[in-house]
């Protein structure tokens, strides 16, 4: 009985116990930490697997993201593709190449034909005895330059004339006139250039002749000594005159010369624009002229004789100029400076009767300022210029040796020129 009891208390026990135990377990299944975690989690995010059979709630599509904006590509302005502004705006369109004048046709050749009229003036020295007034002309030239492939440039070729029989240097500056003269120039300028000679230094050579006509009025008498008379011949071997008188001076000089051509191009008449620094050039330079000449010593002047004289100078010649270019202005400077003799017949010259310390020097300049213009902007191009010319020459007695206050330099002769021209020019 002792044990009976005993089986039952325990008996009894262990029941009390298992349904305790399943009284607590069904509601754990139902609150257990992973179910309230995998809740939680499901809750949280979207579109998560359930566990434990939990139902799948409905995928929600993903937002659509917009792609990121790239900043427009940044091009030079001078890109044919550049833009301005926001997108959509207006391009801007590339700056057209600007044409450069002359536009030539030929290939390794350059040919500068032209056609020019001109009003030329010349003043000579005035003497008591003699009236030589002023003279002006009218004048027609042709002009001409090429070039042959960097070898060989004739920059100008030039003849200048104010009738068809123009006056040439003669073998008399004065005689006596024959029938009615008109004044009358011509003017010849030959400027050659070897520019394949150096890379910018350029060896040029340049000759130029003029000669002037014109009439002479003894305003009282006067003796006529030729040039080919003798210093020991009495002076009244050659009579008194008082007529008129043929008047004819001739210049010549001739210039060896090398040009610094800094934009290293060889060019003819006109070019394309190379810059405004103007191409200098130094050389030796020789001037000779004939004209009727009175002695003359300052203010001082023998007038009674009139001499058929020779005028010849060397000395240093320099000067420069800028490239001849439509659409601008252009300059060009020639100046000599030197020695010189006055040979007033053949066995005697001025500088005979000087003192020993005395000296006969010279000094010439000529400067040129001009405009170009396209007339017509075709291939080839025509071209219209105009051009003035101002210039002239002098000999002067200086001492080699002058104290102090000795300074003067008394003037023996001197000439004036000028002038005025338009031309039409045709580069090919």
């Amino acid at each position: 009985m002792g044990d009976t009891g005993q089986r039952r208390r325990c008996l009894c026990a262990g029941l009390g116990l298992a349904a305790l135990l399943l009284g607590v377990a069904g509601p754990a299944s139902a609150q257990s930490i992973g179910g309230e975690v995998q809740k939680h989690v499901d809750e949280g995010l979207e579109g998560a697997t359930p566990t434990s059979g939990a139902t799948k709630p409905p995928a929600k599509a993903p937002p659509k993201r917009e792609p990121a904006k790239r900043a427009p590509k940044t091009q030079p302005a001078s890109d044919p593709g550049y833009w301005s502004g926001s997108r959509g705006a207006t391009p801007v369109e590339p700056p057209k190449p600007t044409t450069r004048y002359p536009v030539r046709v030929l290939k390794g050749l350059r040919l500068d034909p032209g056609l020019g009229g001109a009003y030329r003036g010349w003043r000579p020295q005035g003497y008591p005895a003699l009236e030589v007034s002023t003279q002006n002309y009218y004048t027609w030239s042709v002009d001409v330059g090429f070039g042959i492939s960097g070898l060989v440039t004739l920059r100008h070729g030039y003849y200048e004339s104010s009738a068809v029989a123009a006056p040439s240097r003669p073998e008399a500056s004065i005689t006596a006139r024959a029938g009615t003269l008109l004044p009358k120039l011509t003017r010849v300028l030959g400027v050659l250039g070897f520019p394949a000679v150096s890379f910018v230094w350029e060896p040029i050579v340049r000759y130029e002749t003029r000669a002037f006509e014109t009439t002479v009025r003894p305003l009282k008498p006067v003796r006529v000594i030729p040039h080919g008379a003798r210093p020991e011949q009495p002076t009244t071997d050659f009579p008194l005159q008082t007529e008129p008188l043929s008047m004819v001076s001739g210049f010549e000089t001739f210039i060896v010369r090398v040009m610094y051509k800094h934009q290293n191009d060889p060019t003819g008449i006109v070019d394309v624009p190379r810059g405004k620094f103007p191409e200098l050039y130094v050389g030796l330079g020789l001037t000779s002229y004939t004209k009727p000449y009175q002695v003359t010593v300052g203010d001082l002047v023998l007038d009674e004789l009139v001499f058929d004289a020779r005028f010849r100078g060397v000395g240093l010649a320099f000067g420069g100029e800028t490239t001849r270019s439509p659409l601008s202005f252009y300059g060009d400077l020639a100046a000599q400076v030197g020695l010189g003799e006055v040979q007033l017949m053949d066995d005697y010259t001025l500088n005979d009767a000087l003192p020993d310390d005395w000296l006969i020097g010279y000094a010439q300049a000529e400067l040129t300022a001009g405009y170009l213009h396209p007339l017509l902007r075709t291939a080839p191009t025509l071209l219209g210029g105009i051009e003035a010319t101002a210039g002239g020459m002098t000999f002067f007695y200086f001492k080699t040796f002058a104290a102090e206050g000795e300074r003067e330099t008394p003037p023996l002769n001197w000439d004036l020129l000028w002038g005025v021209r338009a031309y039409l020019a045709l580069p090919f």
